[in-house]
């Protein structure tokens, strides 16, 4: 197993936020190609970065609404409400990617999940 895993070093200590930040990243680096789509029309209007920045604005929303929805609280997640988005999370990408993919970085969040 690659021992860094989104972001978080798997053989060290890491907290819930931690985990959080990774499902970030995650779905980031999971819909980056639909973003990017996406941003498409404002491209001559938006640099390489500020497009980068609403990318991950629009992953950061998303996983807002999903803590709300689960009852958990995005800037204090604990490990149910993880487990909670990461089923939310996972429902989502079915319209997106094929279920491979899907279970895939599902299952390595949900290493981070149960590392806790």
């Amino acid at each position: 197993m690659n021992n860094i895993i989104y972001g978080v070093h798997f053989g060290e200590n890491f907290t819930p936020v931690d985990v959080r930040n990774a499902m970030l990243n995650c779905f980031i680096e999971a819909h980056s190609e639909i973003l990017n789509q996406l941003l498409e029309f404002g491209k001559d209007e938006i640099s390489k970065e500020g497009a980068e920045s609403l990318k991950k604005m629009n992953i950061e929303v998303l996983l807002r609404d999903f803590f709300k929805k689960v009852g958990g609280d995005y800037n204090n997640p604990n490990k149910e409400s993880l487990l909670a988005v990461a089923e939310k999370l996972k429902n989502f990408s079915q319209s997106f990617r094929a279920e491979e993919v899907i279970n895939r970085h599902y299952d390595e969040i949900r290493k981070l999940i149960e590392k806790l």
